[in-house]
């Protein structure tokens, strides 16, 4: 055997065998045992949950945790921490671990003052506006003691006043903190706004086509607007109940100046269509072998404009003289306002028997996101077009339809909050519609 190769053959045996060790010695320990200072053992065990953290050894002075497969014994000393520090002894603190033969581990724990939060002010008039924007008092947080989650809690309320608001770079923490005599604890909240940044404009960036004003208004982001966080999260749900668009990418947002950019990543979708029956049956009554024409116009066209509008018809007789007509339409934003228009008509006539026709328009004021109130006009009529006169003078009663008119004006408003408008899983929705007016039973000539 070679010089060269029985050395390669060494290095590789003492590379594994340190391995080997290093791995014996971070192995996972088993167990952590903690010596509690007896000044400190009535609270620790009034204050730890043993069942919760898997004590198997409660004597007085000494608590084992078991470290279970999925913990490490760091993770473990954080658990441990955390109880008492959420309990607001914030100097708890676990020292000089070592490690022993039957791989536990051994450190003592010390509990240190209950902190008691016995003055905090605000550093300077910007914190008392977001304090009163959020309706906060901070006296609720005085004299007691300090639970650090609560404070996290104040911090990241007054930070959303902040990042909705304009500055999404603020900055709320405790400043000028003084620990005094007995854990008693002061401190002031601080507020550095950073730079103000407003909304500088929408970019599409896809091949989706609309007018400039439509996207700014249904998403209620207009140019000059003060940064607000939560409104552009709340976009990617809000783009979502659009038919005629898809996102391909989360929005993102680019900060230049002192100005944002939102960029939206969509695309077409495909929301129009276009079905159709046709039928022939033979015309009854009818000795000269004509046929009859039937079937059904099914159609819907989302955004065919670019305008955002969207308009439907159906149109159907599979019947002798039976026909049915719906149509509706609607253009939002009319001129860049949040004004929008829309209508619908309906009619039906049944055989030779009477005709049925239903129609509204209405003028919507709509809200972000797609809510509206609406102000219509709302029209409904019947006529008989065939009366068994006969068949009156002998019951002396009137047929179960009449020819009549009616004109009434109402209000709709529609709010809706749901996770996906189309297929939702959780939220509300809700319709209300009133209306009043005149009906008019109409004389009949026949």
């Amino acid at each position: 055997m070679s010089l060269d190769l029985y050395a390669r053959l060494l290095r590789n045996y003492i590379l594994l065998s340190l391995l080997l060790i290093l791995s014996c010695q971070i192995q996972a320990q088993s167990a952590l045992k903690l010596l509690i200072q007896e000044k400190d053992q009535s609270i620790f065990w009034s204050k730890i949950n043993a069942e919760k953290n898997k004590i198997v050894d409660n004597q007085k002075d000494t608590a084992t945790f078991i470290i279970s497969k999925n913990q490490t014994l760091d993770s473990l000393c954080r658990i441990v921490l955390k109880t008492f520090r959420e309990q607001s002894y914030l100097a708890a603190s676990i020292d000089g671990l070592t490690f022993l033969p039957d791989s536990s581990a051994l450190g003592t724990f010390w509990l240190g003052p209950s902190m008691r939060l016995v003055h905090l002010k605000p550093a300077n008039p910007i914190v008392e506006s977001l304090l009163n924007a959020t309706r906060t008092r901070l006296h609720r947080y005085q004299d007691a003691p300090l639970d650090y989650q609560e404070i996290l809690q104040l911090e990241r309320r007054l930070l959303v006043q902040a990042e909705n608001n304009g500055y999404p770079f603020a900055q709320v923490f405790l400043d000028s903190i003084e620990v005094l005599e007995e854990g008693k604890v002061s401190a002031q909240l601080q507020v550095n706004l950073n730079r103000f940044f407003s909304f500088k404009e929408l970019k599409i960036i896809g091949d989706v086509r609309l007018p400039k004003y439509y996207l700014p208004n249904y998403l209620g982001l207009h140019q000059g607007m003060p940064y607000s966080r939560s409104r552009v999260l709340k976009l990617k749900n809000q783009l979502q109940s659009l038919l005629f668009l898809e996102t391909s990418s989360n929005p993102t947002v680019t900060f230049s100046g002192s100005e944002a950019t939102v960029n939206l990543f969509l695309k077409k979708k495909k929301a129009s269509r276009f079905d159709f029956i046709i039928g022939i049956l033979p015309q009854p009554n009818n000795t000269d072998g004509r046929l009859l024409l039937t079937g059904s116009i099914s159609a819907a066209f989302q955004n065919a404009l670019s305008l955002g509008e969207r308009f439907s018809i159906d149109l159907e007789r599979l019947k002798p003289e039976t026909q049915k007509l719906d149509v509706s339409a609607a253009v939002p934003y009319l001129l860049g306002t949040p004004f929008g228009v829309d209508g619908q008509l309906g009619i039906y006539k049944r055989d030779s028997t009477w005709v049925d026709a239903q129609s509204d328009i209405g003028i919507q004021y709509l809200f972000i996101g797609g809510d509206y109130l609406r102000i219509l006009w709302e029209n409904k009529s019947a006529s008989l077009q065939k009366i068994d006169t006969a068949q009156v003078l002998a019951s002396h009663r009137l047929p179960e339809n009449l020819d009549y008119k009616q004109n009434s004006f109402g209000a709709e408003t529609s709010f809706t909050r749901l996770d996906y408008r189309f297929n939702p899983r959780k939220g509300w929705s809700l319709l209300l519609k009133s209306t009043a007016g005149v009906n008019r039973v109409i004389r009949n000539n026949q």
